[in-house]
């Protein structure tokens, strides 16, 4: 198809801005399993799972994505000292300019992917499902009765695993804040799937 000016063909001018372009570091690396190795070490060290690294550091706006930036700036936060776009590049497996939670820990994301679609669907969203399981209007569910009501409303996932992976200041209890980031939280795996037949 012809450009709008006509040319059916690049010119040096059409390429000039390559000459003061300056792509972000992590285009160029090679993925770097081992900083990636380190980096996750480190970050268990610091804060004893990766979804509480991934809700403190990395996805500050619980968007369920972690740019090129937020991450250089997470890995500096912590003086990490390995390999930073080597480590980005390894984490970022599809390639797509931004890391997910499923691409740190799989786990806790399908966790909490199942969990957040099952409370869409039964409550409406997970605020009104926190809500729903206060039945004492504390403003924080214990492990007990977060398990007990997700048992009771028919969760069929592990409530426990579920709770681990949401208590993430390791309370043993969980605060409307502490799982309501899942209301914002992006669904990748929707986003990304074809519909169904």
């Amino acid at each position: 198809e012809p450009r709008k000016d006509g040319k059916q063909f690049l010119s040096e001018d059409d390429l000039i801005f390559l000459e003061r372009w300056k792509p972000d570091a992590w285009l160029f690396a090679p993925a770097d399993e081992d900083a990636k190795e380190a980096l996750k070490a480190k970050l268990l060290r610091k804060f004893h799972s990766f979804l509480s690294a991934w809700r403190k550091l990395l996805d500050r706006d619980g968007s369920n994505r972690c740019s090129w930036k937020e991450f250089r700036e997470a890995c500096l936060l912590i003086k990490f000292q390995g390999d930073i776009a080597g480590a980005y590049r390894a984490i970022d497996d599809d390639l797509s300019g931004y890391i997910t939670l499923h691409e740190l820990d799989a786990q806790a994301s399908n966790a909490l992917t199942s969990f957040k679609r099952w409370a869409d669907r039964e409550f409406g969203n997970v605020k009104s499902l926190f809500e729903v399981f206060d039945h004492d209007k504390t403003g924080n569910l214990s492990y007990r009765e977060f398990t007990r009501c997700c048992r009771n409303y028919g969760y069929s996932g592990d409530p426990k695993e579920l709770f681990r992976a949401l208590d993430s200041d390791q309370s043993r209890n969980l605060t409307l804040e502490e799982i309501t980031f899942l209301d914002k939280w992006i669904d990748m795996e929707a986003c990304t799937s074809p519909p169904p037949p």
